[in-house]
């Protein structure tokens, strides 16, 4: 995602923006650096959301604001095989940190957290909408592009081989002239640093 971004950057020419990879729970800028913080379907990474929302307020200015998003509760029943699948599997996956270190995906749990580290006047947003993958390649390649590629890597490949086949023969049961749908909650919340 960071060479993406920075092949973005290159692309437009944008002479007012860089990338720099860093631990979201340590900052390498100065107090009050900013006016806005975008953290982007990410929260839920950090081991320490609070160090993360910590760093985020310290680096912006006051009356700066934090808009953070992440996936709302999972609530499409027709990918309840997902949890299923992925539980059939845990036995024979190799040793690692758990995928999502904090689900924040209840509007309550997001404000809480906001609130927590100073952020006032925080409010959210859910919205829902459903999406389609093309076939059973699109998800999958998608797969890896996100959060649940931490799973999959922690799969032999022979495990993994496996793991697919199981998820396309469930996914298939989906198809239609659409494509696969799914059912996606996002949530939206910004605050703003005190004066």
């Amino acid at each position: 995602m960071v060479e993406e971004t920075r092949r973005v950057i290159d692309r437009l020419g944008l002479k007012n923006a860089q990338v720099r990879q860093m631990d979201a729970e340590e900052l390498d800028f100065r107090d009050g650096s900013f006016d806005f913080v975008l953290c982007g379907l990410s929260l839920f990474f950090s081991p320490r959301v609070e160090q993360a929302l910590s760093e985020s307020y310290r680096v912006l200015k006051p009356q700066g604001i934090i808009a953070a998003s992440t996936l709302g509760e999972d609530d499409d029943e027709r990918w309840n095989w997902w949890d299923e699948l992925v539980e059939a599997y845990k036995p024979e996956l190799k040793p690692g940190s758990p995928l999502f270190a904090r689900a924040l995906d209840t509007s309550t749990e997001l404000r809480q957290v906001l609130s927590h580290a100073g952020f006032i006047g925080v409010q959210t947003v859910s919205e829902e909408q459903e999406f389609f993958y093309r076939d059973e390649d699109e998800w999958w390649s998608s797969l890896w592009s996100r959060g649940r590629r931490a799973l999959l890597e922690r799969m032999e490949p022979s495990v993994l081989q496996r793991f697919k086949a199981d998820a396309f023969d469930a996914i298939t049961l989906l198809k239609g002239s659409g494509g696969l749908p799914i059912f996606l909650q996002v949530l939206f919340a910004t605050g703003t640093k005190p004066q």
